[in-house]
């Protein structure tokens, strides 16, 4: 899928792109994200942090917590 914001300067809807993978491991399931085109450094590092806070929610639900 693509990934981008409404009105962000250097990151635009659609100007990159989002890879989720699910993968089995021991009777779990391993989620990795990817966004690929982040046109720098800072925006690379933002996004990580982002998307580390929202993987680990997501690892919360689903174990019910």
């Amino acid at each position: 899928m693509t990934g981008g914001w409404a009105g962000h300067p250097t990151v635009p809807p659609g100007s990159t792109t989002v890879e989720i993978t699910l993968t089995p491991d021991e009777g779990a399931t391993v989620l990795t994200r990817r966004q690929l085109g982040l046109p720098d450094e800072g925006e690379r590092r933002i996004h990580t942090e982002g998307g580390n806070q929202y993987t680990g929610r997501l690892r919360e639900v689903g174990r019910g917590t």
